[in-house]
């Protein structure tokens, strides 16, 4: 029976109708496969979320950032853009930068811009590190300014907040008259526009931590340090792999967790190597003596 369909099947494959058939079974599995990837991505979304809701409702049900410079900040609800959220509730997000964060807290500054502010973990972070500070926030997405919003008035600094839709040189330039501003910036490649030869001279004063995504562009880190030399003393720190900081990083909210949970649990999200430039003005400035010692916000984890 077996060797019957296929001496059929030999017969009409080179036949004008076996030609027809091949095409439609052709576009039959493409369309199975397809199928299965959606079904399959949608089992694994399902898991991934079940593991989120799992480890919020166990260790992070208090919604607050449990370590880190912005221990203490509070999350209006389970929603953060750009990146995952429990890195954040963590404090481990972007723990590669903890010693800029740190030398930032150690000086004073008028205004805090942050240029792609997503919901607003850095410019409602830096907003409660410097409690005298005018924040200035832009994202061109309308969803992350609205969760932004909802961090500040959570946080109890909506009233120091101006929220903006999109921040280019222009608006840099506008901004550059105040006394003393801290620019944080991750606007996915745009800081080759905004930091350049031309912006430099007026942000003379203003110090400036920048995301670099030189995977678009190799240049862009380096092209933003010769820009700034004259102006501007510049470090940089590379972003390490996801299963380092699993392996590395030490919270007590890891205990009673394997290794892939913790694993999740630090994941960012980042798809490609990132780079992050931290621009100090070579112009003077006091150091800051708020109420609260800078010290205290920082918890060593790594």
């Amino acid at each position: 029976m077996r060797l019957s369909i296929k001496n059929t099947l030999a017969s009409t494959a080179n036949t004008p109708f076996g030609g027809w058939v091949l095409v439609r079974l052709k576009r039959l599995l493409n369309r199975l496969e397809a199928v299965t990837v959606y079904l399959e991505r949608q089992r694994q979304t399902q898991t991934t979320e079940d593991l989120k809701t799992k480890i919020l409702n166990e260790r992070f049900s208090d919604l607050t950032v449990h370590h880190g410079a912005f221990i203490g900040l509070r999350y209006p609800g389970i929603e953060a853009t750009g990146s995952a959220l429990l890195p954040k509730l963590l404090g481990s997000y972007e723990v590669e930068i903890a010693s800029f964060i740190e030398r930032i807290s150690q000086r004073s500054y008028t205004d805090i811009v942050d240029i792609g502010c997503a919901e607003g973990y850095y410019a409602v972070g830096f907003g409660l590190m410097f409690a005298d500070a005018q924040i200035h926030a832009y994202d061109v997405d309308g969803g992350a300014r609205r969760l932004c919003k909802s961090m500040a008035e959570q946080n109890d600094i909506l009233d120091r907040l101006n929220l903006g839709k999109f921040c280019n040189p222009d608006t840099l330039m506008t901004l550059a008259n105040r006394p003393r501003m801290l620019i944080v910036a991750d606007c996915e490649g745009y800081e080759a526009e905004l930091f350049t030869e031309q912006t430099s001279t007026a942000l003379a004063n203003h110090d400036i931590l920048i995301e670099c995504h030189d995977f678009k562009d190799p240049e862009i880190s380096a092209r933003i340090i010769h820009a700034f030399e004259t102006t501007h003393h510049a470090d940089q720190i590379r972003s390490q792999e996801t299963y380092i900081k699993a392996h590395r990083l030490a919270y007590p909210e890891f205990e009673g967790y394997d290794y892939d949970i913790r694993k999740f649990m630090v994941d960012e999200a980042r798809r490609h190597s990132v780079v992050w430039l931290l621009l100090t003005s070579k112009t003077p400035s006091q150091a800051i003596n708020n109420s609260t010692p800078k010290a205290e916000l920082f918890e060593r984890s790594v």
